[in-house]
């Protein structure tokens, strides 16, 4: 997770400096960043007469609804094979199963998105809101709402990022997301001085 946030971060940034700052510089977005998701409308599907829905949009949707209700009903099953696979696996579940299906999830999902909104959105995507809400909670419902929501608020930021310096959308929205990777990474270290001083203080006292 480390490691992928601070790649994605750093190559983001530098995307948003060459395409800010350096308007003579050609940076070919399908070459380094295999997609745009700026371009998403632009390709689209007619559905029936009058409906018209970016290609990208009906294949991410089209995946989106069977993964949730394998979250849903699958829930406890990935839940026990993912934090306790021994003791899943003393009660009869199959945490093999239940290992490839997620990793089917991820994989079936990434390759879809990578060609709409590009390389760096989809590592950062998949790696920056998960992290940070596994800093702030240890519940795992908590931290997948807390996931959504910080990918939501990455990817509006980092559109008003893009808009405001005429910068790459994808580049702004993964930066977003490593600036609030950041600020947990900061209320983390501010909770533990807080619990040491305390405990620290009780002792005294």
């Amino acid at each position: 997770a480390s490691v992928g946030i601070v790649f994605t971060a750093l190559f983001a940034f530098g995307v948003v400096l060459v395409s800010a700052l350096s308007g003579s510089v050609d940076l070919d977005q399908d070459c380094v960043l295999y997609g745009e998701i700026a371009f998403v409308p632009l390709d689209v599907v007619t559905v029936g007469e009058h409906i018209v829905i970016p290609r990208s949009s009906l294949t991410v949707g089209l995946l989106l609804l069977p993964m949730t209700a394998l979250l849903i009903f699958g829930y406890k099953g990935l839940q026990l094979t993912s934090f306790d696979p021994d003791y899943a696996s003393s009660i009869g579940v199959s945490v093999n199963l239940w290992q490839y299906l997620l990793m089917a999830m991820v994989s079936l999902m990434t390759v879809a998105a990578f060609e709409a909104v590009g390389a760096i959105l989809v590592v950062a995507f998949l790696i920056a809101p998960p992290a940070a809400a596994f800093l702030l909670t240890r519940s795992l419902p908590a931290m997948l709402l807390l996931s959504i929501f910080l990918g939501f608020l990455s990817s509006v930021g980092g559109y008003v990022l893009a808009a405001r310096i005429d910068g790459s959308v994808a580049g702004s929205m993964a930066t977003v997301s490593g600036v609030l990777f950041a600020v947990a990474v900061l209320i983390l270290a501010a909770k533990r001085w807080v619990a040491r001083h305390q405990s620290l203080e009780s002792r005294v006292g």
